[in-house]
């Protein structure tokens, strides 16, 4: 597993993660390889939690931070947007039915019209 990767375990893991002093070690690298994997605001998430946004490069903990602070917008549009649309569906006589898709599929909604 690549260093990047290795550290991004640690710190998912709930480890206590100090910023690598070696040369060649890259901030923007780490950067794209958490948002490669889709875990940035985790990441963020994970470093504040443990104290250790203290000690990893301001431009890189405001780079994580901006991340999460975007999925969380998201978010909330989405789940403003669900409720409209089941809403809309409690309004039409239509009854959501939420279910679980087998693994590597995503939660989902089938409606039933009655």
């Amino acid at each position: 597993m690549p260093e990047y990767e290795q550290l991004i375990c640690s710190i998912l893991r709930g480890d206590v993660v100090s910023w690598p002093d070696e040369p060649g070690v890259s901030a923007e690298e780490f950067y794209r390889v958490s948002l490669e994997h889709g875990v940035a605001a985790l990441v963020y998430y994970r470093l504040v939690q443990s104290g250790c946004d203290q000690t990893w490069p301001e431009e890189l903990v405001n780079k994580l931070h901006n991340s999460s602070m975007q999925l969380s917008a998201a978010e909330l549009l989405r789940s403003n947007e669900l409720q409209r649309v089941l809403t809309c569906f409690k309004d039409e006589g239509i009854i959501p039915i939420p279910i679980t898709l087998p693994q590597g599929y995503v939660n989902a909604v089938i409606r039933i019209s009655l």
